[in-house]
């Protein structure tokens, strides 16, 4: 189906409605203590229809990763603990990016800068003054 002709079944009102929904609903399962989900933001307006074309944009952009795989630049990679994201991604950055440095942050779920902000900005701050 074509990003055009999805268009048609909904408004952008209600096509953003719907997704900023779905999107809420989903970041629930991405938090280590479900406490943390009245922290989440339920928004819309964020443009559903241009997120599709980009999307399907991407096919069209040359794949950065060639050109970044010898680079020496260091690069902090975070995970939540109860990160419900596949490590395979974390993996993948850390095979692009050799000279990297990982911490895995206790007690976080995918959104480690809601349930850990503290020791998500101070282990930025202590990755930059390096």
């Amino acid at each position: 189906m074509q990003p055009h002709s999805v268009k048609k079944l909904a408004t952008d009102v209600e096509a953003d409605d719907f997704a900023a929904y779905l999107n809420y609903e989903c970041n629930k399962s991405c938090v280590f203590d479900t406490s943390a989900i009245k922290m989440l933001q339920y928004t819309s307006g964020y443009g559903y229809y241009s997120q599709l074309m980009t999307l399907v944009s991407f096919r069209q952009v040359q794949d950065p990763r060639p050109k970044l795989k010898n680079s020496s630049i260091p690069v902090l990679i975070m995970r939540g603990q109860a990160d419900n994201q596949k490590w395979a991604y974390t993996r993948e950055f850390m095979d692009l990016f050799t000279n990297h440095q990982l911490v895995i942050v206790p007690q976080a779920g995918h959104f480690i800068y809601l349930e850990q902000p503290e020791r998500y900005i101070n282990t930025i701050k202590e990755f930059l003054r390096r």
